[in-house]
């Protein structure tokens, strides 16, 4: 199966000390399969049809496979565990990530890490991050297709502090994918703060960084 832009910059982002990837509303398991070879992976969906088509073909897979498949919504599952973990939650809404993380903040260890990319709502997210005291590891931003993935990888104690609109990724990416990004950011802030003045704050941060 091929493998997508997206997902390869999200592979290269887990840290090589991680011991248990989650791949937390996993669809087909196209992430958590990635890791299959190095690490233990914990797949979870809730939707029943798509964690038997995921346990039939990893089932004709070859490879040494060391897994579970979970069938159940991630934010009712117990995560705590005494492994090293990363929690990859991709390809979600911003609103939904944040009920996962919640879940997720009841157990979460020092060593542990969560690589967050989220395809709306990721300033609602950017703020969850801050009001608990997350810091950010590395971030960086993709632009896939016509699609732009913002990418996070989190802790609690290691890394710098988490802002609104970023700051190590607008360096990490292409001068390409910053410029279009940034357009594509300030349109659409733009639009919002005409009909909400609270995301000006918001719209002049990004003006700031496109000057």
């Amino acid at each position: 199966m091929q493998v997508s832009k997206r997902i390869k910059s999200i592979v290269g982002m887990v840290p090589l000390e991680t011991e248990v990837v989650w791949d937390l509303c996993c669809d087909h398991g196209i992430i958590g399969e990635q890791f299959l070879k190095r690490n233990k992976v914990i797949f979870i969906d809730q939707v029943s049809s798509i964690t038997e088509k995921l346990s039939t073909r990893l089932k004709a897979t070859d490879i040494p496979i060391d897994y579970e498949i979970i069938t159940s919504s991630a934010t009712q599952i117990n995560y705590e565990n005494q492994n090293s973990s990363t929690f990859i939650l991709a390809g979600i809404g911003g609103v939904l990530g944040i009920e996962i993380l919640d879940q997720i903040g009841k157990s979460f260890k020092d060593k542990d890490y969560a690589l967050i990319s989220v395809h709306k709502n990721i300033l609602k997210m950017r703020k969850y991050l801050i009001e608990k005291d997350f810091k950010v590891v590395s971030e960086n931003i993709v632009q896939d297709n016509s699609q732009f993935y913002e990418m996070l990888l989190i802790s609690r104690v290691k890394g710098s502090t988490i802002t609104e609109i970023g700051s190590t990724m607008w360096e990490n990416c292409s001068i390409d994918t910053r410029q279009s990004y940034l357009n594509h950011q300030i349109k659409f802030f733009q639009t919002k703060s005409n009909f909400n003045p609270e995301f000006i704050t918001i719209l002049e941060q990004y003006k700031q960084i496109a000057n």
